[in-house]
């Protein structure tokens, strides 16, 4: 049922919050206080000393992409991230991995926006493919692996899911979040 709208409340920080599936563009992410636009890629894993992801900025203007570098933990690891977010009030950027890394199960990373160093928070407990923050800062998440929204920790990287979204036999997508915490999920494989 493509472009049918699929809408569930979930209750979250004491209000509801809609989660109708709509068709966005979800992954590249606007720095709040700076205004940067930063993209990531991400592709199957080599080897060890093969790239997985690269962040790039991305001049809104012209919509040409600099390359920042290569997506890498404190450790040296190469990863992916499948979405990015920039915390509204402290304008960290935030990421999600791919799990293309062997031996990383996918884990949310801070990111380093002039070096595109990552350093690890820690696994989330589910495949997903997007986060994004709410105005209030908490952070969201969009897992595959359920087919549902979930909240996620920042400190731990922990994911809890939230319910069903009753979107059926959704697995990928990007997740967006209005300034009034309304979520937005735009899903791949929808039927």
């Amino acid at each position: 049922a493509q472009g049918r709208m699929y809408p569930r409340r979930f209750r979250t920080s004491s209000r509801l919050m809609a989660l109708p599936a709509l068709v966005l563009s979800a992954f590249l992410v606007v720095a709040a206080n700076a205004q940067t636009l930063y993209t990531a890629t991400a592709r199957a894993y080599i080897s060890q000393s093969e790239v997985v992801g690269r962040l790039y900025v991305v001049d809104p203007d012209t919509a040409g992409a600099r390359l920042v570098g290569p997506l890498r933990l404190k450790d040296g690891r190469y990863i992916g991230v499948n979405g990015l977010a920039v915390h509204p009030r402290t304008g960290a950027l935030y990421g999600i991995t791919a799990g293309a890394t062997p031996g990383l199960r996918p884990s949310l990373v801070t990111i380093e926006p002039k070096t595109a160093e990552a350093p690890l928070i820690g696994p989330s407990g589910h495949s997903a493919s997007d986060i994004n923050f709410d105005a209030d800062g908490h952070l969201f998440i969009w897992l595959t692996d359920l087919g549902q929204i979930g909240t996620v920790d920042l400190k731990s990287g922990a994911a809890t899911p939230l319910g069903s979204t009753l979107i059926p036999d959704a697995t990928g997508g990007g997740l967006a979040i209005n300034q009034k915490g309304a979520a937005y999920i735009a899903t791949t494989t929808a039927v």
